[in-house]
């Protein structure tokens, strides 16, 4: 270790470990992030949270969904019911599967072995990232459970991290079985029905649209819908019985009984929930945009919302975010995700004479939906840092929650969601 012996007179706490550590990157890019800040022992204001959870395969919008709109959902003596995340997140498991099974089926139909064809769809690197729009998509389809009655005795990631999925589906006798139902049914159809009619299945189960076709159609819907429900409800218990997933037929609350879907419909009620949405004015996210970019460095900061294409300022935002904090409301940002950013404690900065990356949605695979719970103001009423829960797992940050600055805010998050449920 260095000696502090001729340190320089006055020389400050910087100098001091930079001489005691040296020029280590990792500390300098520390240091450059972070300038040693420290995360409050107390936020002026933040909501009461849920656990923290451990999202997987890319889960991270039905995670900030649920505990979000779980804040707004009590039992009869006033406690809130916390959704299931990993309920929802094993059905668009077995949505995102049957896609994969549907191509291995088409393989099948063109003379491929059963083996060989779901070898070649990668089943093993299944991901789910999803928006929030499509969480109520699940909740409507399969209903929702709540968190206290879900138990499994592994996660899917781990399963599918064993590369054997393949080898349990093919040794399951009724998955054979039933995806060869469905080769026959998907034959019996004009192929551009059954392409179409698998489109509609894979991003959601039955449409309305569908539903509405001449009685020809229907009957096409019917045979490709029985064939498909069967086949789907075999792999859905493949899956359970390998992950050892109870607790999710029926269940008691208030001293009722309740199911996925009539829970759904009388709890969660996502029918009544709406999002609004502000996001980032970035000019190279916008088909066609032919303006010079550097002519809108002062508007970077304004935000859209895209109902009626109203302008907020950051100001604005920061007022509306604190004001649904204030009102018990956690809120969704979808946020640029640097890991050279996050040092220790979870805080979240960046050097204010380092350029910000040029956003762009997906750039990296960083893009990531979390919630902002809380918010700790200076002296003179700014906002010092956000308190942002995660879905990662306590061992992350600082117990599972980051601090982030408004520089790292103003920089990197895309998106703010606000949640409120009409009556």
């Amino acid at each position: 270790m260095a000696s502090l012996a001729g340190l320089p007179a006055g020389a400050g706490t910087l100098d001091t470990l930079r001489l005691l550590f040296g020029n280590h990157p990792d500390f300098e890019q520390s240091l450059g992030c972070a300038e040693l800040l420290s995360a409050p022992e107390q936020y002026t204001q933040e909501v009461a949270a849920f656990p923290i959870t451990c999202q997987q395969m890319g889960s991270c919008s039905i995670h900030t969904y649920t505990d979000i709109v779980s804040h707004q959902i009590l039992d009869k003596a006033g406690h809130p019911v916390l959704v299931s995340p990993d309920y929802l997140v094993l059905h668009k498991f077995i949505d995102a599967l049957m896609i994969r099974v549907e191509m291995a089926s088409s393989k099948v139909l063109a003379g491929t072995p059963i083996s060989t064809a779901l070898s070649q769809v990668n089943m093993n690197e299944i991901r789910i990232g999803i928006g929030f729009d499509t969480v109520p998509v699940i909740i409507h389809a399969h209903g929702a459970i709540p968190a206290s009655v879900w138990h499994s005795n592994k996660s899917l990631e781990s399963f599918l991290g064993s590369g054997e999925f393949a080898k349990v589906l093919l040794s399951t006798p009724e998955f054979v079985r039933e995806l060869n139902n469905f080769n026959v049914a998907r034959q019996s159809l004009p192929a551009d029905t059954a392409e179409y009619l698998g489109h509609m299945y894979g991003i959601g189960g039955f449409s309305l649209e569908v539903a509405k076709q001449s009685s020809e159609s229907a009957h096409a819907v019917k045979i490709y819908g029985t064939a498909y429900d069967r086949l789907r409800n075999v792999c859905l218990k493949i899956i359970k019985d390998a992950i050892g997933a109870a607790g999710t037929e029926t269940f008691e609350i208030d001293g009722k009984t309740y199911d996925p879907l009539s829970f759904a419909k009388f709890f969660v009620k996502p029918e009544k929930i709406e999002i609004t949405s502000i996001r980032k004015f970035i000019p190279h996210l916008i088909d066609g945009f032919d303006e010079d970019e550097e002519k809108f460095k002062d508007e970077y900061y304004l935000y859209n919302i895209f109902d009626d294409q109203e302008d907020v300022s950051y100001a604005d935002l920061e007022d509306r975010m604190i004001t649904s904090i204030d009102a018990g409301r956690p809120l969704a940002i979808g946020v640029s995700w640097r890991d050279e950013a996050e040092v220790k404690k979870g805080i979240m900065d960046w050097p204010a004479d380092k350029e910000v990356p040029a956003l762009k949605l997906g750039d990296d695979g960083d893009w990531h939906s979390t919630q902002v719970v809380g918010y700790d103001l200076d002296s003179k009423g700014r906002v010092r840092f956000w308190k942002i829960k995660n879905s990662w797992g306590a061992r992350r940050g600082d117990r599972g929650y980051f601090h982030m600055t408004p520089r790292y805010f103003r920089g990197f998050v895309e998106s703010v969601d606000f949640f409120a449920r009409r009556n």
